[in-house]
């Protein structure tokens, strides 16, 4: 919710209408069941990224968009190479096109850090499931 406020914010300030879905827990963890042990960046990852793009391209469609997108490919442990192969198969099944791209490459990465930080936006250290805040909890606890 703290990732979130921030995003709203933004979104105000620059005048972007944001599209909120609710979160779905259930949907997420019958996604994710059996795969609870896997570190941040593992086999849980791709069932994730598939349950949120797949809400997504379903709402392109529904809305007349031409084109989707995500900004999942900007964090520290998602790869573009995995998330990107999910995007295009949901915009040919929506009949959507799905705009690949690494938001870490070509300077952004950087270039989004520094905005981050002069603007004062929180930014966790963790993707934001349950799963992983719990695993970076332990690698804080073991590195005292």
């Amino acid at each position: 919710m703290k990732r979130k406020k921030y995003v709203v914010q933004i979104c105000e300030d620059w005048g972007v209408k944001m599209v909120d879905f609710d979160y779905d827990q259930t949907a997420w963890s019958e996604a994710t069941k059996g795969l609870e042990s896997e570190l941040e960046g593992g086999a849980r990852c791709p069932k994730c990224f598939r349950l949120r793009l797949e809400m997504t391209a379903r709402y392109a469609k529904e809305n007349n968009f031409d084109i989707f997108c995500t900004t999942l490919t900007s964090g520290r442990n998602k790869k573009a190479e995995v998330i990107n192969p999910v995007g295009v198969e949901l915009g040919a099944k929506y009949g959507v096109k799905f705009f690949e791209t690494d938001w870490k490459k070509d300077g952004r990465q950087e270039k989004g850090r520094i905005m981050v930080e002069e603007r004062g936006i929180y930014r966790q250290n963790y993707c934001g499931c349950v799963y992983s805040k719990a695993y970076d909890a332990d690698k804080a606890r073991e590195a005292l």
